[in-house]
């Protein structure tokens, strides 16, 4: 799992505080902070892939949005020209995640842009690699209703909907049924929220 060190105008980024409250209290987790440098974050999440080979891997950042935000997919951003692609389709149970932040009363919302920013840099680099699970969630900043508990409590809920539940069994979302939801989701936008 990562997060983003501060940048810009926040001198405190919620995203690394959400997870690192979870690194001290879940021991199976890893979690890393990642510089907000399109390259070398890009790197660095390529490189842990690659080194540890995680099943799944979920991305947090910062975003100057009211809710926490699953991003469903990563465009190709200007200084990436390795792949023709232009999207790359994020890999969860974005409807379980979302179902469970809700059961929690946390609000929450699905995205088709993921910001053409640092973040966005990174889960298209992670959706490039070998792992089986990937998404991207946005935090909002730290706030009064905001606080580094609240959002750690919407990453655990993420974290717990990685994989779907199939004829009774659970097992990893197949690309296939991800991009089927994509296309049912995209025809009727009111469900992405």
């Amino acid at each position: 799992m990562t997060g983003f060190a501060p940048f810009g105008r926040w001198s405190v980024n919620s995203s690394w505080e959400a997870i690192k409250r979870l690194d001290s209290s879940q021991s199976a987790l890893m979690v890393r902070c990642l510089p907000v440098d399109h390259l070398e974050a890009a790197h660095q999440v390529e490189k842990l892939i690659r080194d540890y080979a995680p099943y799944r891997i979920l991305l947090t950042g910062l975003a100057d949005r009211s809710v926490p935000t699953l991003e469903m997919q990563a465009r190709l951003g200007p200084h990436l020209r390795e792949d023709l692609s232009t999207t790359r389709c994020g890999r969860w149970d974005f409807p379980g995640a979302l179902a469970a932040m809700r059961a929690v009363g946390i609000p929450c919302r699905l995205s088709w842009n993921a910001g053409r920013y640092v973040c966005e840099t990174t889960y298209w680099a992670a959706l490039g690699q070998s792992v089986t699970e990937a998404a991207f969630l946005h935090l909002p900043p730290l706030s009064g209703s905001w606080t580094t508990t609240r959002l750690a409590r919407a990453v655990t809920q993420v974290l717990g909907q990685g994989r779907a539940r199939v004829g009774g069994r659970t097992r990893p979302l197949p690309s296939r049924t991800a991009l089927a939801w994509e296309r049912a989701a995209r025809s009727d936008p009111a469900s992405l929220t």
